[in-house]
């Protein structure tokens, strides 16, 4: 993990000597996790490497400033600097089918994304973007809500100490611009999925449970 963010971090600074336009975006998020934290039994082993982001999913949103640079007419390199929060929710019966219990996760942190860009056709053609995202966590938390027939009740728990700093995800999406004017507005897809195990704290089971993070991101946004 070091070894990314030392990376992320060098061609972030670098890359603004270069930067031929500033985004300015942000939208929406619905992203999960691969497995229900902290976890005493397996929940979802064998994910797969492509994961649904709606299954168990919490909405959140994400924004900030992103700086773009030509390396050719029809290929750019992209670096974005974010601020996140998203999350997951469980869903259980506990402790009869009566009642229910949810298990709510909400995250706040940074991400930096990398990302290529290929426009293939010229506008109003979409173009294709992947790439590698850096995240730092600032804090985590964990909702418990016990759900009876009639009430709806909970508590707030810190899990920030059991949660990694720093995770690391492939980015893949496409999207389109649109000139108005003289301002260059875009609109985006991605989807991001986080190869790192985020969870660090105790280990109920003789496996090391490994939750990853899976988000679809809708952006929009205007280039300076």
């Amino acid at each position: 993990m070091k070894k990314y963010m030392t990376i992320f971090l060098v061609l972030f600074f670098f890359s603004g000597a270069f930067a031929q336009q500033l985004k300015i975006l942000g939208g929406p998020m619905i992203s999960n996790y691969s497995e229900k934290w902290p976890i005493e039994s397996p929940w979802l082993q064998n994910a797969g490497f492509f994961r649904s982001p709606f299954k168990h999913s919490k909405t959140g949103f994400l924004a900030g400033i992103g700086i773009e640079f030509a390396l050719e007419k029809n290929i750019a390199v992209e670096i974005d600097g974010l601020y996140f929060h998203k999350g997951s929710s469980f869903l259980y019966a506990w402790p009869t089918p009566t009642s229910q219990k949810e298990d709510i996760y909400d995250m706040h942190g940074v991400s930096f994304p990398i990302l290529l860009k290929i426009k293939l056709f010229p506008r109003p053609f979409p173009y294709v973007l992947g790439g590698g995202e850096l995240s730092l966590n600032f804090s985590h938390a964990k909702l418990t809500k016990k759900i009876e027939i009639s009430t709806s009740r909970g508590t707030w728990e810190n899990i920030s100490e059991d949660t990694e700093k720093a995770d690391f995800g492939l980015v893949f999406g496409m999207g389109f611009e649109m000139k108005v004017s003289k301002a260059l507005f875009f609109f985006e897809g991605r989807y991001n999925l986080g190869q790192e195990n985020i969870y660090k704290g105790q280990v109920y089971i003789t496996e090391r449970p490994r939750i990853r993070t899976c988000a679809l991101e809708i952006l929009a946004g205007f280039k300076i």
